[in-house]
């Protein structure tokens, strides 16, 4: 919309100045932040030749060995604060030594795992949030240490199969693991039939009845695991998983020199490096060459590092497509989330 007042507006977030949203997440330095996603969690397939990319590690029993076995390119430890690790590092999966509040990125929390002994890892399935990412780290395990692979799901003595085979199948088509479905009536049923040198990785509890028994008040049944155990929660896409580099326009150039720096539907224009707006390609090309893009901008609903990817799909329309600007909490354009990301 026009700037009458030829002063930069500032952008918005779902209601919120820039100011505001600085205010919101001024305590992110002390000790860590939560981010709690308000959107169903999205189930992905996840590529084991380049999941986790980057993963970041606390101390702990077992974490850094897990960390450098899991990453594909790279394993940080966390010295202070894990959400600005994992946002610097721009993190796929945090390794720490319990679960928490802290579900930035998904996590995994190695329990007595003995890697040097570990023969085959297996992956406990249920219908619960956390099972796509339990098969992903068995497979990404599996691979690094050149053991076999595979699923399990249990039923009840005498209950139906049926869901859980077809449960099952939603995670080989995901990730290529195959799966077994066995019957138990306890969680040592379940641990007392695996081979030694097993390696058990499983969703965080709350979902199926076998995470209740091994993580509830049956804890300690993990520790009877030939292997060992690793738990693991997932987490929501973040933006700055997706963050690339941003191409911006200042406010003061002319509209046929901003036709000439971009070709996108939309481009964010900055002030002293500050998102102030974006202009339209389309409303451009019916400028007077002369005129400023300061002239023409538009307020547009900004994105920064920690949202969740998966509740922007809403932007698509408003860029036409294009590139979505990220600020940090001062208001500065750091990047730019691609149109693809958004898919």
């Amino acid at each position: 919309m026009p700037v009458a007042s030829r002063q930069p507006p500032v952008a918005s977030r779902h209601g919120e100045t820039v100011a505001g949203e600085a205010n919101r997440l001024a305590d992110a330095d002390n000790g860590g932040l939560r981010v709690q996603s308000q959107q169903p969690m999205i189930e992905r397939a996840r590529d084991p030749a380049t999941f986790p990319r980057c993963v970041v590690w606390s101390r702990g029993p077992g974490c850094s060995e897990l960390a450098e076995l899991l990453a594909t390119e790279s394993a940080h430890q966390v010295e202070a604060n894990p959400a600005k690790a994992c946002i610097d590092r721009r993190a796929d999966l945090a390794v720490m030594r319990s679960l928490g509040t802290f579900d930035l990125v998904p996590v995994a929390v190695p329990s007595k795992v003995d890697l040097a002994g570990v023969s085959e890892v297996i992956a406990a399935i249920s219908t619960g949030p956390n099972s796509d990412l339990a098969a992903a780290i068995t497979v990404r395990v599996a691979a690094a240490l050149d053991v076999p692979a595979g699923a399990l799901t249990t039923v009840r003595p005498g209950a139906p199969r049926g869901p859980a085979r077809a449960r099952l199948t939603e995670v080989r088509a995901r990730t290529g693991l195959a799966g077994d479905v066995v019957e138990a009536s306890a969680a040592a049923d379940f641990v007392s039939g695996l081979a030694d040198g097993t390696l058990i990785v499983l969703g965080a509890p709350g979902g199926s009845w076998l995470a209740r028994q091994l993580l509830g008040p049956g804890a300690r049944l993990r520790a009877h695991s030939p292997a060992g155990a690793i738990v693991v929660r997932d987490a929501p896409r973040r933006v700055f998983q997706h963050l690339v580099e941003a191409m911006a326009i200042g406010l003061h150039t002319r509209a046929e020199d901003a036709l000439r720096l971009t070709s996108t539907p939309t481009a964010p224009v900055t002030d002293a490096g500050r998102l102030v707006g974006i202009v339209r390609r389309s409303t451009l090309e019916s400028l007077d060459p002369e005129r400023e893009v300061g002239d023409v901008l538009e307020t547009p609903p900004y994105v920064v590092t920690e949202d969740d990817l998966d509740s922007l799909g809403g932007l698509a329309d408003f860029y036409e497509h294009g590139p979505v600007p990220v600020v940090d909490r001062r208001g500065a354009l750091i990047g730019i989330l691609p149109p693809e990301s958004l898919g």
